[in-house]
């Protein structure tokens, strides 16, 4: 009943009472009209009977049967009489007729069908006068019976005049209902067709079609509904069209936004539909390619972008198939070449991502490249300074260990026989006292030009540093060694050097080692080679000595081994010292000053500089106790002070830790432990690492960084830029600060290449969130040079010379 709609409802309510009605009212009248015509027939039966039986006293008394059957025949025209049957006073049968038979020999009490109406006859005895006054119903009991009439009354017409009675009830009873189903109809579809479309107009509003209205013409409580419905549909269609146009005009901004972006970022865009034809150009990528928008739409993007690799110099086509068929992203792990439209080459880096619709359809591709020229550029030379020497041009010694390494190792030493040679200028400091650096570096140059000529094409000279120069005789016998050593002196010493008024004679002391082995490491064969040349020094100069085992020792007991003495003293009776030198923000005034802590060592009544004894250090593996002691002893000065000043700050020290410390079994406990012990905390600590001890030991510093910056001190990756495999290092370094690498800072007010550098690494390290710390900062020009360039801190002579740790404690107890 619930689920039916108010239509069948309407019909139901009022067809059902009507029926019910119907029915009851067609019961009682045929009811009423039997019982009618069965009070008509009996009366009918009683009045024949009335008048017949006063008629038959003559024939029966008379004994006349043809009287008696004239009148029973007249009887039986009667339609309603089926049978008439005259009995004598002793109930034999006189005369029976029925409109079947005639006679029967049936008696009347037999008969199975009909109404029975029986009468008796009297002897009437009567004068003449008697006879107008003669009535039936004056018979009684005190007259003779003489007869009996029975008469059967047939009940065939009265059952077909009950079965019209029937029909006729129930024709009148289905006609009735009928008409009232029409009505009925009518009636709902009035109430219901309004109703009908009231939900129909719900329906289109759930639907979201708010622009059509419902016309009911109907009145009454439908025509407020119709009124409500419109006003909803109405006040929803309006509020569609205000969010429409906020959301059109958002889109208008978003897309104004990428459209500027487009037109303004740096990196060059194209779009292309599902083909690989041109679709979009932003100004970038107009100028990259040196094309217009108008002249490359509709273009393959084969056209006009064309590309080859770096190093194969192949031109290849784009792999657009990769992003339009098989929808993935397209990124060049190296640099490619991109052919503008007038031949210009442009260094990219490119990435093509598939563009697709809401249900994951591809529709086209996005291409971005970046002009990565200036950056290769400075990459190049970044490459060329970290490999070769700024002055002479020649190698430097980093690239010249590195070429050493190399040669050790892929050496088949059974069928070549290499040698090295380490040089020294004699007499060079004269040139530079006498005449100034000025003359000093012409001579150095004029030297390496020298050398070079004196060696073969596939042999290396490099500068090592000062007046040292360092020779790699490649797949060269220690004989032949010797007569390029010799020649190389002799050379050296005819050279003269004109400085003004001046003229100086130099000669050179050659150390020789021949590497007929892998039986020593490079720095071995180095110090082999130091050694020989200290020799050759050491016996008069200007002249050629090849190693011997004695030599080395020699040079460890004029050295290392002095050095390693006193570092020992200085770590058993604590005589090292603690220095710090202030890093100021160089642009920030809001940054608080940093500090380096720094080691001096207490030689008699002199302070030595790191520069002379880390060395030994390194070479005796003393630098993780040496590294300890100057944690253990920064954090128990910290500690003795007032700690309270230090609470809320963060990053203030810097510590340094060596690459073998990085290695070094229990270091990591031994800084948690310590610290975990001390009231001071690790949040004021940033370790600084060198460059090469990183890249050297990369997997223990990446496990040192993370796991000490997890308990929240932070790490400076010192010296940077004195390699280039920093850079490719750098992202992978979980590092705070970057320390650049001070032989870039010096004379950067009137070096452009140094200038460059500086910038880059300063672009490098704020795309990073990296802070940048310059040191060797010696002058004010220096200073607003780095400013320029964006560094953060700034650290050197001209900001603040090193001072003892206790006093920097003391400025902080007395701010």
């Amino acid at each position: 009943m619930n689920n039916l709609s108010i239509k069948y409802k309407v019909l139901l309510i009022t067809i059902l009472p009507v029926f019910i009605t119907a029915c009851l009212l067609s019961f009682v009248f045929i009811k009423e009209r039997l019982k009618d015509t069965e009070v008509a027939l009996n009366e009918k039966g009683q009045t024949i009977s009335k008048y017949l039986a006063p008629a038959l006293e003559y024939g029966i008394l008379s004994g006349n049967q043809d009287y008696l059957n004239a009148l029973v025949k007249n009887t039986l025209s009667i339609p309603e009489v089926s049978s008439v049957t005259i009995l004598n006073a002793n109930q034999h049968i006189l005369v029976h007729q029925s409109r079947h038979t005639e006679k029967s020999s049936h008696t009347p009490k037999n008969a199975a069908s009909g109404m029975f109406f029986s009468t008796n006859i009297y002897r009437s005895e009567i004068g003449i006068d008697d006879i107008d006054s003669y009535d039936n119903s004056t018979g009684g009991s005190d007259n003779e019976v003489i007869g009996m009439l029975v008469v059967e009354i047939s009940r065939n017409g009265i059952s077909m005049t009950q079965k019209e009675i029937i029909g006729n009830g129930v024709l009148i009873t289905f006609i009735s209902l009928f008409l009232t189903i029409l009505l009925a109809l009518y009636f709902s579809r009035t109430v219901s067709s309004p109703i009908s479309l009231l939900t129909k107009g719900i329906h289109r509003i759930r639907d979201g079609i708010l622009g059509e209205r419902i016309y009911t013409g109907a009145g009454g409580e439908i025509a407020i509904l119709e009124i409500g419905i419109n006003n909803m549909s109405a006040s929803l269609q309006l509020a569609q069209l205000r969010e429409k146009e906020h959301a059109d005009d958002r889109l208008f901004i978003e897309k104004s936004k990428a459209q500027i972006t487009l037109e303004a970022i740096g990196e060059g865009v194209i779009t292309t539909d599902i083909n690989g034809y041109i679709s979009y150009l932003n100004p970038a990528a107009e100028n990259l390619l040196g094309v217009n928008m108008d002249y490359a739409a509709g273009m393959h993007l084969h056209k006009i972008f064309h590309i080859k690799n770096m190093t194969e110099k192949e031109s290849i086509n784009y792999p657009i198939s990769t992003c339009l068929e098989e929808g993935k992203s397209v990124r060049h792990d190296d640099s490619m070449v991109l052919i503008g439209a007038n031949g210009t080459e442009f260094i990219i880096r490119d990435n093509a991502t598939p563009l697709r619709t809401r249900n994951g359809k591809i529709t086209g591709m996005v291409l971005v490249f970046h002009d990565f020229t200036h950056i290769q550029r400075i990459s190049d030379q970044l490459t060329y300074q970290a490999t070769h020497d700024e002055l002479t041009g020649l190698r430097n010694r980093r690239e010249f260990e590195h070429r050493l390494k190399d040669l050790i190792t892929n050496s088949n030493f059974e069928t070549q026989k290499h040698a090295l040679c380490f040089l020294d200028l004699d007499h060079f400091k004269i040139v530079n006292d006498t005449c100034g650096h000025i003359a000093g570096d012409t001579l150095l140059k004029e030297v390496s030009q020298l050398l070079c000529s004196q060696v073969r094409h596939n042999d290396l000279v490099a500068r090592l540093g000062g007046d040292e120069f360092g020779i790699i005789l490649v797949n060269c016998p220690l004989k032949q060694a010797v007569l390029i050593a010799e020649n190389i002196k002799n050379s050296v010493k005819q050279y003269q050097c004109r400085w003004e008024q001046h003229v100086f004679e130099i000669g050179v002391s050659i150390g020789l080692m021949p590497i007929t082995s892998a039986e020593y490491s490079p720095a071995e064969i180095m110090i082999n080679a130091d050694a020989a040349c200290y020799v050759a020094k050491d016996n008069g100069k200007n002249r050629v000595h090849v190693y011997r085992a004695s030599d080395y020792d020699f040079l460890q007991r004029h050295d290392e081994i002095r050095w390693l003495q006193k570092i020992n003293r200085a770590l058993d009776k604590d005589s090292f010292e603690l220095y710090c030198q202030a890093m100021v923000p160089a642009n920030n005034k809001s940054e608080e000053v940093k500090y380096e802590v720094l080691l001096r060592l207490q030689d008699d009544d002199e302070l030595m500089l790191p520069g002379y004894f880390l060395p030994a250090a390194e070479h005796y593996s003393l630098m993780p106790e040496i590294d300890r002691w100057v944690i253990k002893t920064f954090v128990a000065l910290l500690g003795k002070n007032d700690f309270r000043h230090f609470r809320d700050k963060k990053q203030v020290f810097n510590i340094n830790i060596s690459g073998q410390s990085l290695c070094s079994e229990g270091f990591f406990e031994f800084i948690v432990d310590l610290f975990e012990s001390s009231p001071v905390s690790l949040q004021l600590i940033t370790f600084e690492i060198t460059e090469t001890a990183a890249i050297h030991n990369y997997n223990a510093a990446i496990n040192l960084i993370s796991r000490l910056q997890k308990r929240g001190c932070a790490f400076a990756l010192d010296d940077f830029g004195s390699g280039l495999s920093s850079f490719r290092y750098l992202k992978e370094l979980p590092v705070d600060y970057l320390k650049i690498d001070g032989y870039f800072i010096r004379n950067i007010e009137s070096s452009r290449v140094n200038q460059s550098i500086v910038d880059a690494i300063s672009s490098v390290a704020q795309a990073l969130s990296l802070k940048t710390i310059a040191e060797f900062v010696e002058s004010e020009e220096a200073w607003q040079v780095l400013k320029k360039y964006g560094v953060d801190y700034l650290q050197g002579s001209a900001i603040e010379m090193p001072v003892p740790l206790t006093e920097v404690l003391a400025r902080f107890k007395n701010d």
